[in-house]
């Protein structure tokens, strides 16, 4: 595994990303020929999967969700749990992730806050 594939989800959480969506991501998964593993790479011009930074995906949640604040605390076994609240600081029971890496929680909590029947069109060409 790259450093590059720690600053970003997973590919399996990444395929579950909307068509267009997060399409200026400075970094990608990306497979040379079908029988190689993916990599994290920075974005070219080919058809890849969309790996989003951190950043770029609290970019986004706070784009597409203003009303809606994040608080990130310290859970068992070094997981980060990261919960939802609205303007008037309900907690927002269903927007609730678990998860020990930072990025694939942030963008597990995306999913939930931005549900989509499109999948990204590169899923169907993914083969592990």
């Amino acid at each position: 595994m790259s450093k590059l594939e720690n600053l970003v989800p997973p590919l399996e959480l990444c395929k579950l990303i909307p068509q267009g969506e997060f399409a200026d991501s400075m970094f990608t998964w990306w497979q040379i020929t079908p029988f190689e593993e993916w990599n994290v790479v920075v974005r070219s011009t080919l058809t890849t999967i969309p790996a989003p930074t951190l950043q770029e995906i609290l970019e986004e949640l706070h784009k597409q969700q203003e009303d809606v604040f994040l608080k990130w605390s310290e859970h068992a076994y070094h997981e980060w749990l990261v919960n939802a609240y609205t303007n008037n600081e309900a907690k927002v029971e269903d927007y609730q992730v678990h998860d020990i890496n930072l990025p694939t929680a942030a963008l597990k909590l995306y999913l939930q806050l931005n549900p989509s029947d499109q999948s990204n069109p590169a899923e169907s060409e993914v083969k592990e």
